[in-house]
């Protein structure tokens, strides 16, 4: 008994740390974009990206890197993989619709925010932004009611 409580404990300290070990990487990446470190973010990110090349956060993280660059052109194919794998992810979708209204994408802002709507549809956010890129677009003057109304049909 006592030994297997002693590889129990071994076991979940060894999967304990391996977990450890796994958020380093990232959780140093994220640190070190809030200090404004972009080369030092993307290289955390990058490598630990080769090693784990499905890795959400690993995506998200190089994706924030270039936004905060201001290269919206790099960023956006690495919140796209994110929705690739995670078609439900919200802060993915948020973050594209900002880059599309930067270079004035608005049939991939509408795009990206009609998914929003699909997993949340009163996402009022998501509303004004689809309202918005179609006024922008020039093809209809809209507000959010008027869009929940078209919505319904």
């Amino acid at each position: 008994m006592k030994k297997l409580l002693i590889n129990l404990i071994i076991i979940c300290a060894f999967i304990f740390t391996s977990q450890m070990a796994i958020a380093t990487p990232i959780s140093q990446g994220w640190q070190a974009l809030k200090t404004h470190n972009t080369k030092k973010a993307y290289d955390y990110f990058y490598d630990y990206h080769q090693q784990h090349p499905n890795n959400i956060e690993a995506l998200r993280g190089l994706g924030a890197t270039f936004y905060a660059a201001g290269d919206t052109l790099r960023a956006a194919p690495y919140f796209l993989a994110v929705l690739r794998l995670s078609p439900s992810d919200i802060d993915a979708r948020r973050r594209l619709t900002q880059i599309y209204f930067y270079r004035e994408n608005y049939s991939g802002a509408i795009r990206v925010n009609k998914g929003i709507l699909k997993y949340r549809p009163n996402d009022k956010a998501a509303l004004l932004n689809v309202a918005y890129a179609n006024t922008l677009r020039g093809k209809y003057r809209t507000n959010i009611a008027q869009y929940q109304h078209y919505q319904k049909r």
